[in-house]
């Protein structure tokens, strides 16, 4: 396979990842439109994963596949790069992701009836702060590069700084956790958007 196809298959993986996974996360029970439930009520989330354990497994799937091609994407992103901010950026967003990946094996569980509900919101949030600092590095990172992108990647990065923040007041504070989270979903969108257009940089410059 030479370097052209490599570079092709990563910038790929992180056009199609974040958007495959961000559509499944909300087609997944107990999200945003499949027996919608607040994220701090886990018997809620539990009977929405149970009583549609079809959709569940399936949405699990897409969603580990879906953040597997986005850790790939980024990590192909990364070859070359000797940008100190943005290796270290990688790592944090690469610890986050397997976290969310880890968390999608608990849903498996729930769909079954489980009750592992709390050690996946754990795992989910905790995950979720290093991604976040992650991004708000990476996009930082690449704000200093003199072309048009680089009043978005600001936009990502001030984007992922409330959602860092979120997700810290979140888990100190539980009566807030909904709010905070229903806050943190928008900046999902940004990262989606952010990632399918460094995935399609990469493609235009692996063609030249």
């Amino acid at each position: 396979m030479d370097k052209v196809t490599v570079g092709n298959l990563g910038a790929l993986s992180l056009i199609v990842g974040p958007v495959a996974a961000l559509v499944a996360f909300g087609l997944q029970p107990g999200g945003l439109f499949i027996d919608s439930a607040d994220i701090s009520d886990g018997a809620a989330q539990i009977a929405a994963a149970a009583g549609n354990d079809v959709l569940a497994n399936w949405t699990t799937g897409v969603i580990v596949v879906g953040l597997v091609l986005t850790l790939h994407g980024l990590q192909s992103f990364q070859d070359g790069n000797d940008d100190n901010l943005a290796q270290l950026a990688f790592t944090m967003m690469a610890v986050g992701i397997i976290g969310w990946i880890f968390a999608q094996a608990l849903t498996l569980m729930m769909a079954d009836g489980h009750n592992v509900y709390a050690v996946k919101s754990g795992l989910v949030l905790m995950s979720a702060v290093p991604l976040s600092l992650g991004v708000a590095i990476h996009s930082y990172a690449l704000s200093n590069r003199d072309d048009p992108t680089r009043i978005i990647a600001w936009i990502v990065a001030a984007a992922s700084l409330v959602a860092l923040v979120t997700y810290v007041i979140g888990i100190l504070d539980n009566a807030q956790l909904d709010d905070m989270i229903m806050i943190a979903r928008a900046c999902y969108i940004a990262w989606v958007v952010w990632f399918v257009m460094l995935g399609v940089e990469s493609l235009q410059s692996s063609s030249e």
